[in-house]
């Protein structure tokens, strides 16, 4: 068998072993949720879980049981549904609270543009890490007004 060296490695009658591997993968495509899950900032395991998210592959009870598992399909959080992804994330009692979803958002996009304009006044910049403190503190004190409000009513 005549070989050459060529990019990708050895090269057999015109054809590279990285070539014949891509053929045999597929042509890919570009997905707009890479830099989202990738980004530096994502804790290594938040990374883990939303990429098994975007390739749809969290063990949840139903694909569980599609594998041959003696598991009840049954979401564990509300019971009223099977798991799937979808259930689980959109349509679950337990996760569907938008309220809070909107909270945390809202109260991100406020800081971030607190910090901007700090840092256009004062030259000051914090730290990602100290932002993220102050979202978290804010939450906190909302959902304990919250709970207050609905103690007293």
């Amino acid at each position: 068998m005549a070989t050459t060296r060529g990019y990708g490695g050895a090269k057999y009658f015109g054809y590279t072993l990285v070539g014949c591997y891509e053929w045999l993968r597929g042509a890919r495509t570009k997905v707009d949720w890479h830099k989202a899950i990738w980004d530096s900032w994502i804790l290594p395991k938040h990374r883990f879980m939303g990429w098994l998210i975007a390739h749809k592959s969290l063990h949840t009870n139903s694909r569980l049981k599609g594998f041959g598992l003696n598991v009840d399909g049954m979401c564990f959080l509300c019971g009223q549904a099977d798991e799937t992804q979808e259930h689980l994330f959109f349509e679950c009692a337990f996760s569907r609270r938008r309220k809070v979803k909107n909270a945390m958002v809202l109260s991100a996009m406020y800081h971030v543009w607190q910090q901007r304009n700090k840092s256009r006044i004062e030259q000051l910049v914090l730290r990602p890490s100290r932002i993220a403190l102050l979202i978290n503190d804010a939450m906190k004190r909302r959902v304990k007004e919250r709970d207050k409000r609905k103690l007293n009513t």
